[in-house]
């Protein structure tokens, strides 16, 4: 938000974001990972990318089951 008084021009900061959202979202993340819901660490971007297209291909699959 901005406002003009005279030649001075005031910039007030606004949130972008659902502050409660994004701290539920957090909170979620976190539980997953402490149960384990989670893949790497990878010690090379090669080795993530393999990773991610072999779920790729899983996830492929079992949709064509359905």
């Amino acid at each position: 938000e901005a406002k003009v008084q005279g030649k001075k021009i005031t910039l007030i900061p606004k949130v972008a974001v659902d502050r409660e959202f994004i701290e539920k979202r957090l909170a979620e993340s976190f539980e997953d990972f402490r149960h384990g819901r989670v893949y790497g660490p990878f010690s090379s971007a090669k080795e993530a990318i393999h990773s991610l297209r072999a779920r790729a291909r899983k996830r492929k699959v079992a949709a064509k089951k359905r």
